[in-house]
């Protein structure tokens, strides 16, 4: 005798057996294709259920879904798919096919379980299946200024140049600017800002030139400066690229920092911070700081003929005071290659050279010393003092 199993039967066709070895899906897929067969010998009417669950643990994979199976109304089948009686009796193949929709579903990765059910509560084995879905959203697009400079000045990056616009303002008020741009999707948007102008304007680029997931160009001309035409600021245009799809939208940025040049004018950039580290003094002693670290560096700017009159550059510098309490100063005396610095003059410079801008920050590094004086009381916590930089000419 034969022997008919009397409960449905099942079979998915799907990859992703096992959770270490899930189906994974592609950013732009937006649909889980579940397919598969079944067959019965002993009903007409079977509904292939499932459920769709996030495995973030072994206990979420261990946990039993029969009975969320059997409760929810997730169907592979749109509900009860019907055979005739004579695909029954032969136990007939029936095929189906579900697509499940991802749009509520976020990255990660899911366990997909399956079983089929007749009207008479019989069912079949659980079948499983892992899904990893990844992130929906664009990835982070890129913009990049590159003329009329590529390493454009920041706080945040030691080692770059500020750029410094040479122009002729008695006839010019504009510049332009170009570099390259990445999108990964088609839907993208370039805007830009400045620290003078915060109206974010759009960049125009040509439909024929448009392109998506390469680089690309792109240009701005006749960027408008006449509102920062004389002053001698640090000045920044802001350069934003957007991209979207249907799960969201990413951004990327550059910054560019630039300067005017002021005929026949001085001037200068020091460090926003020198820092002469932490130093143990005993009572009624003495010790001598060498070679602070710096954040920024020390520039001259000269924008006169090389011969012009040589540059005094000049030094304030207030009391070391203590950062919590005011009535605490530090005993100190700043020195300059072996000489105390008084507001007279620290450094005197000649230019010889065309060049308009010169770097002094190693020599200000290897030539500055702090002593700092204890007395019969030691003194703990951190100090600070305000410096005033002048760059002026010896006239």
């Amino acid at each position: 005798m034969r022997y008919i199993n009397s409960k449905p039967n099942l079979d998915v066709h799907n990859d992703g057996l096992t959770r270490n070895s899930p189906y994974i899906m592609k950013p732009e897929e937006n649909f889980y294709d579940l397919h598969g067969t079944w067959h019965h010998y002993g009903e007409n009417d079977v509904n292939v259920k499932y459920t769709i669950k996030e495995i973030g643990s072994e206990a979420d994979d261990q946990a039993d879904p029969t009975q969320e199976l059997l409760k929810n109304r997730l169907s592979a089948t749109n509900g009860y798919a019907k055979q005739s009686d004579a695909d029954k009796k032969i136990g007939k193949v029936q095929g189906f096919s579900k697509k499940i929709p991802l749009d509520d579903i976020g990255p990660g990765l899911y366990k997909i379980s399956v079983m089929a059910v007749d009207k008479a509560k019989q069912t079949s084995e659980i079948v499983t299946r892992y899904v990893s879905v990844p992130s929906r959203t664009p990835a982070e697009p890129s913009i990049n200024v590159k003329t009329p400079a590529d390493n454009s000045w920041s706080l945040d990056a030691p080692g770059t140049k500020l750029y410094d616009l040479n122009i002729d303002k008695a006839s010019q008020n504009t510049f332009d600017l170009a570099g390259i741009y990445q999108s990964n999707t088609e839907d993208y948007e370039i805007t830009y800002t400045s620290d003078f102008d915060k109206t974010p304007r759009k960049l125009e680029i040509a439909e024929k030139d448009k392109v998506s997931g390469k680089i690309a160009p792109w240009e701005l001309k006749n960027f408008n400066i006449r509102e920062v035409l004389n002053d001698n600021a640090i000045h920044h245009i802001d350069f934003k690229i957007v991209n979207r799809n249907q799960h969201g939208e990413a951004e990327g940025h550059d910054r560019f920092y630039f300067r005017i040049n002021q005929a026949n004018s001085i001037g200068i950039d020091a460090p926003n911070i020198i820092d002469f580290g932490m130093k143990n003094l005993a009572p009624k002693s003495e010790v001598e700081v060498s070679s602070p670290k710096m954040t920024g560096n020390l520039f001259i700017y000269d924008y006169r003929d090389k011969q012009a009159q040589p540059i005094k550059v000049n030094l304030k510098v207030e009391n070391f005071i203590e950062k919590t309490d005011s009535n605490k100063i530090l005993n100190t005396q700043l020195f300059w290659n072996k000489e105390k610095i008084t507001p007279d003059s620290l450094y005197t410079f000649d230019k010889d050279t065309d060049d308009f801008k010169f770097d002094l920050t190693n020599e200000l590094q290897n030539n500055l010393k702090l002593k700092i004086k204890s007395d019969e009381k030691v003194k703990t916590g951190k100090y600070q003092s305000h410096w005033t930089w002048e760059a002026r000419d010896t006239i």
